[in-house]
């Protein structure tokens, strides 16, 4: 899922929503969207059950940061479907490749990495516009929580966590959400602005076409129009179920 549908699952598995669920859901991206990353994928994306631990020994207060990266996360959370997603919605081969082409015209990456690395992370662009559609309300208050984030606080429990500078982590966590601004949640150009910035510090570093790209998340979104709202509940149903014995 991309920003708005990971904060969105960690809203609905725990029947909550504050700064920290929502700054928690998203910092599993610090690895791979985020260059020359001070953390191991291993670390930060797939042990929030070691920050759990950490912050229920020390700082309670603040357990729905690893909440949400639970939420986030292939062990336990809505990456483990980036792959199904392809199966979920397309149907052959030359339906894929189209697309792939597609995506190379937005990113300027190759076909090879189009329709193999990539595919995922535009498809899921369908669930931000039907979050977008379907649930302004609670847009509008991610928008409303996202200044309450509060960046310090992160970086220095992340590095007491893991054993990291917090200079390093502190620059890790500045490229990841200092370039957003609330109002970009709240429309179709300005998720693609996140995308921009967000696809950015990955390896291929895509260089986003902004017009290209708010045509494609939209032709994707219609043209799988019927699908989004059982694909989020399937989701949802199943993070749920992976993470009830955690939380």
């Amino acid at each position: 899922m991309n920003f708005l549908g990971h904060s969105y699952a960690a809203f609905k598995v725990e029947g909550r929503i504050n700064p920290y669920l929502v700054a928690g859901s998203w910092l599993p991206d610090l690895v791979p969207f985020v260059p020359s990353p001070v953390f191991t994928f291993a670390e930060i994306h797939e042990s929030p059950d070691k920050f759990l631990r950490f912050l229920d020994k020390k700082y309670p207060y603040a357990r729905d940061l690893a909440i949400g990266m639970m939420t986030h996360s292939v062990k336990y959370g809505a990456d483990r479907f980036n792959r199904e997603i392809e199966g979920w919605l397309i149907e052959d081969q030359r339906e894929k490749i189209e697309l792939a082409k597609k995506i190379v015209d937005c990113s300027g990456v190759s076909l090879e990495v189009a329709s193999k690395a990539r595919l995922h992370n535009y498809l899921w662009s369908g669930i931000d516009l039907y979050l977008l559609n379907s649930k302004p309300e609670f847009v509008h208050g991610l928008a409303e929580f996202y200044p309450k984030i509060n960046h310090e606080e992160l970086v220095r429990l992340l590095a007491e966590c893991f054993a990291k500078e917090g200079k390093e982590v502190r620059g890790m966590i500045n490229c990841l959400l200092a370039p957003i601004r609330p109002e970009f949640f709240t429309s179709l150009s300005g998720l693609v602005k996140i995308w921009k910035v967000a696809l950015a510090g990955l390896p291929e570093k895509d260089e986003i076409d902004e017009e290209k790209t708010v045509r494609l998340f939209r032709e994707i979104y219609q043209l799988f129009s019927n699908k989004w709202g059982s694909i989020l509940e399937k989701v949802i149903i199943d993070v749920e179920r992976r993470m009830r014995f955690l939380i």
